[in-house]
């Protein structure tokens, strides 16, 4: 699993060096389930984006996620896709020992909703909250099924300039 974060870490550098696409944001957020989190996104205008992030708590647990934005609602100044969203995501656990028990590995598909604040054209901060289920691949079961979902992140997006002064 070590390999596996590490890889993405490299290809998350490549992204950020490499920014030659117009639409890539990077994000580093904290948030149930996707732990302490960096993150890629691509921006899909004018209302999808699609993304992946690693977490980590630090003490054994691990977690990887893809998620799909649907934004739908409102206007911003500083960008052209609307603030408000609804976001799915999928994120798989490897949790470390919490209070002397091993739970495992789990899976576990979320449902969100959440809103960008865009504080520059290129920065700003996400917030967003909902449910998610829980379904354990391995390991002892606790006695919930859902779990509240909540995240904020602030991301960085990639964007360049033509000599005219409007996005590519």
């Amino acid at each position: 699993m070590k390999k596996c974060f590490y890889l993405f870490i490299l290809v998350w550098l490549i992204s950020i060096t490499g920014y030659s696409q117009n639409n890539i944001n990077a994000s580093l957020g904290v948030g149930l389930p996707e732990l302490f989190n960096i993150g890629v996104r691509y921006e899909l205008p004018p209302q999808f984006k699609i993304g992946m992030s690693a977490g980590t708590v630090f003490t054994g647990a691990f977690s990887l996620s893809g998620d799909v934005y649907y934004h739908f609602a409102g206007h911003s100044q500083l960008n052209n896709m609307p603030p408000w969203y609804l976001r799915a995501n999928m994120t798989y656990w490897q949790l470390g020992k919490i209070f002397f028990i091993n739970p495992g590995q789990a899976v576990l598909l979320g449902f969100r909703i959440g809103r960008d604040f865009n504080v520059t054209e290129k920065f700003g901060v996400a917030i967003d909250g909902g449910i998610v289920p829980i379904s354990f691949l391995s390991g002892r079961k606790i006695p919930f099924s859902f779990i509240p979902s909540i995240s904020i992140s602030i991301y960085n997006r990639f964007t360049i300039r033509n000599p005219a002064g409007s996005r590519n």
